[in-house]
């Protein structure tokens, strides 16, 4: 058996072993958390705040506790209300009686799949889903003291006070037992903001304290941001967690396995300090919750941001069914004077990550209107953005000349690679020049092999010495210019990647750039098998394509191995394209990224064979 017959054999088992290893040993579930009383959440206070007023004994009726004869039963709920829609902006909303929280919210002007209206509710995308039994909703809130025994606010239903097109006012009596009647209001205000082009709204929480006794006991005012969202758009789109510091200039990342381990009752992620706000994310979209910054020279309050995770919507599989990472963002308030009313406010952003987005005639600015400038860290951009941004507005002068973003790849691949034509010809010269030189000095060095093959060290010292003496480098050229490359390509790979403007980009049969090209739905319901997600629903076509030109263009470089070493690693890199075919992620990586790189390798192939071309004349001639 050859050398190769035995590497592809080698590939092929430790292929099969992987796939079997999945189907015999699946990873084991979860278990059942234990039903029964959560444990007293952990109160985190600010150094700089006022001591808190010492606790009444049990039973003495002082400050929070019941006094001799007063009702000890939590104050009754009120009646279940509609869900009251609210427009703000460009976002279309319905605020639920229980937490007074948001449920179902659609982006008016962003569609929600290929060729959908996006101005109508049934085509626009639906970034929060509609309440579901045991997930909090957006916007939810309640109270939490060590001293007072708090309801949580988050699961009861709230009294709608009033409501207007513009504005809803809910509120809810936060103390489980109460003295005389009095105790702690909490109110909630929802207000649309006045852009009609705008993507978020105002949230306003007012503290009513009714009993003098209560006045300077810590008590906490916890808010969460994203409820559940919408399902990921193709199998690459991820959801994140993230919570940007004042001063930090990228945000702290939370991912689904790290927010799964508090769903599972381990010890939550939690983030104190000046915080700026916190973000659930996906690819292309964003919920943020933003408080406000202190009036005048006020003091910032204590924050501090729990990362949950909530149960991901129904029927979701694989890395989507994650639970869902929804920030719960806690100020300190304290309780305060009687009669006196203590007001928090936050912004809650619902919309793109992207500077701007691209509709029919126009560009829409998001992140580069000045009111949301503060969140354009939420895209976590990476160490290449720069090179990515100047990519991108290559690609988008192609998309103005051709309005076609597929065309406009391909152009960019073209001027990407031509640009590079020097350096890749410097390399390829390089390497085929080693090889030549090699192949001059092979018979000398398998004398050496045969002479020395025990004497490692005697070996590699005359190696080295008859390599010099004929001018063989240790290593072909063209190494540094290959690291010099590699921006490049990073770059191009995060642009292409989750750039806004390829969502729903068609091009030849792709609906969707930013999504696997599926060619065609061959068995509808057969969602995956082991390593590879939908590989038998759907035949994608461009990763097929894209393996078969990389392989091309791979043998398209290859010089004449010089040993048996390098003969074996030319082996396995033949074959790698096609073991990468089986990595996960890699058959359903986006159309636009896979376009690129079928692109680059077919000019790899043409350039690989003119450099060897010109290089043969050249060396005849010489």
């Amino acid at each position: 058996m050859s050398t190769n017959q035995r590497l592809l054999l080698a590939m092929f088992l430790c292929v099969l072993v992987m796939l079997g290893t999945q189907v015999l040993f699946p990873p084991p579930k979860p278990a059942p958390k234990p039903k029964g009383p959560a444990a007293p959440a952990k109160i985190e206070r600010d150094p700089a705040a006022p001591a808190p007023a010492p606790a009444p004994a049990p039973g003495t009726g002082e400050g929070g506790g019941p006094a001799p004869g007063s009702p000890a039963a939590p104050p009754e709920e009120p009646p279940e209300t509609e869900p009251v829609p609210l427009v703000s902006g460009r976002l279309h909303t319905r605020v639920h009686a229980r937490g007074a929280s948001l449920g179902r919210t659609w982006i008016r002007g962003i569609a929600k799949a290929p060729r959908a209206d996006a101005e109508s509710e049934a085509g626009a995308l639906e970034f929060l889903n509609e309440l579901e039994e045991g997930n909090p909703g957006a916007l939810s809130a309640t109270l939490a003291s060590a001293h007072l025994e708090t309801l949580d606010l988050e699961k009861r239903r709230w009294r709608l006070v009033s409501s207007s097109a513009k504005e809803v006012l809910w509120e809810a009596r936060a103390l489980r037992s109460e003295r005389e009647g009095r105790g702690i209001l909490l109110r909630k205000r929802i207000a649309a903001c006045d852009d009609p082009s705008g993507f978020h709204l105002r949230v306003e929480f007012t503290v009513l304290n009714e009993d003098p006794d209560l006045e300077g006991r810590e008590l906490l005012l916890r808010v969460r941001g994203a409820g559940q969202v919408h399902p990921p758009e193709g199998a690459r789109d991820l959801l994140h967690g993230r919570v940007k510091v004042r001063g930090v200039s990228g945000p702290k990342n939370f991912t689904g396995p790290e927010v799964k381990e508090a769903a599972d009752g381990k010890e939550p992620k939690t983030v104190s300090g000046d915080l700026e706000w916190a973000a659930t994310t996906t690819t292309y979209f964003a919920a943020i919750l933003d408080p406000d910054d202190p009036a005048g020279d006020a003091p910032r309050p204590g924050l501090t941001v729990r990362m949950d995770g909530i149960a991901a919507p129904k029927g979701m599989k694989g890395l989507a069914a994650l639970p869902q990472p929804s920030p719960l963002l806690s100020v300190d308030v304290g309780v305060p004077k009687a009669g006196v009313p203590r007001t928090v406010g936050f912004t809650f952003y619902v919309g793109p990550t992207a500077n701007e987005i691209s509709r029919p005639g126009e560009h829409v600015p998001v992140l580069d209107r000045e009111e949301y400038a503060i969140y354009k860290p939420v895209r976590d951009p990476g160490m290449f953005d720069l090179i990515s941004q100047g990519l991108f507005y290559v690609l988008k002068g192609f998309h103005s000349l051709i309005p076609n973003w597929g065309v406009a790849i391909i152009l960019l691949t073209v001027l990407v690679r031509g640009l590079m034509f020097p350096l890749s010809r410097k390399q390829m010269k390089s390497t085929l020049e080693y090889a030549r030189k090699m192949q001059k000095v092979k018979p000398k060095l398998d004398a050496l092999r045969e002479k020395y093959g025990k004497d490692r060290r005697r070996m590699a010292e005359e190696q080295m010495r008859l390599m010099k003496e004929h001018g063989v480098p240790l290593m072909p050229g063209g190494c540094l210019l290959t690291f010099l490359q590699l921006p490049i390509w990073f770059a191009l790979y995060g642009m292409l990647q989750g750039n806004f403007d390829l969502r729903h980009a068609e091009f030849l049969w792709i609906l969707d750039l930013s999504d696997a090209d599926r060619l065609w739905r061959m068995l509808p319901g057969v969602a995956s098998i082991p390593l590879v997600p939908n590989a038998l629903e759907y035949l994608n076509l461009l990763p097929l394509l894209m393996t078969g030109s990389w392989f091309f263009a791979s043998q398209a470089t290859m010089t004449p191995p010089a040993d048996e070493q390098q003969a074996q690693m030319q082996a396995m890199m033949k074959w790698m394209p096609f073991v990468m075919l089986l990595m996960p992620g890699f058959y359903t990586m986006p159309a636009g990224l896979c376009l690129y790189i079928t692109a680059s390798s077919t000019w790899g192939i043409v350039e690989s064979r003119f450099i060897r071309r010109k290089y043969a004349a050249e060396t005849a001639a010489a």
